[in-house]
């Protein structure tokens, strides 16, 4: 019986993160590993459900964040790219600290 050539190949590891800073960051890149505080967060959107059962609920956050570098306003649409784990309080600072 011939086994499938897709088990025999090893799955490829995760790759280690590379951390960047705020002021290497370019308009239209995307894929970075930032550790950044959250300086301010608001909430510019918030939509409820359309007279359309399929759509979902609408929120566009802005949040001002940044490192020793630099600062950027950083623009999110329902939650995407921050988590609950990627946000993390330290004991040492006043400011929330964002890992996207």
């Amino acid at each position: 019986m011939a086994e499938n050539s897709s088990q025999d190949k090893p799955k490829p590891g995760l790759r280690k993160p590379i951390f960047v800073k705020v002021e290497n960051l370019t308009p239209g890149t995307n894929g970075h590993t930032l550790i950044v505080k959250v300086l301010e967060s608001n909430t510019v959107l918030q939509k409820g459900r359309s007279v359309s059962p399929h759509l979902r609920n609408t929120s566009i956050s802005e949040w001002l964040i940044g490192d020793e570098t630099s600062t950027i306003l950083f623009t999110t649409r329902n939650d995407q790219g921050v988590k609950e784990s990627c946000l993390r309080q330290y004991k040492d600072s006043s400011a929330t600290s964002l890992v996207l």
